[in-house]
């Protein structure tokens, strides 16, 4: 898992989060996007939340059945993106998307600002 943060100058481009290295460890992030290594569905969502300046974490379901397997369980959807707001599945994102037309994003971006300058315990 990966935390993405959107002053970061390496997440301007979403393709850029693939080539993170998997050993950096960050605080339970509010958002979780579940993703594929290759995913334009998942690269819009993505780039839609850096916009924004919401910061998630990216679980990539690639080459893990177990998590694929739990996460279809879990949302019963095959599809990626699955976006998690506080552990609760709001769909992939045409809802992420919907959810900014209606303005509720930017009550999340305060909300996820603010988890993500919590100290860690």
């Amino acid at each position: 898992m990966r935390r993405c943060n959107a002053s970061d100058p390496r997440e301007t481009d979403p393709r850029a989060l693939l080539r993170w290295p998997p050993s950096e460890v960050y605080m339970t992030a509010r958002v979780r996007v579940f993703s594929t290594d290759y995913c334009p569905y998942c690269d819009r969502a993505k780039a839609l939340l850096l916009s924004r300046g919401i910061p998630f974490d990216e679980v990539d379901v690639s080459r893990d059945s177990a998590k694929r397997s739990w996460l279809v369980g879990i949302t019963g959807r095959r599809t990626v993106p699955q976006i998690f707001i506080d552990d609760v599945p709001i769909g992939g994102s045409d809802e992420l998307h919907a959810l900014d037309r209606r303005g509720a994003l930017r009550e999340l971006a305060s909300a996820a600002r603010l988890a993500s300058t919590r100290p860690q315990d």
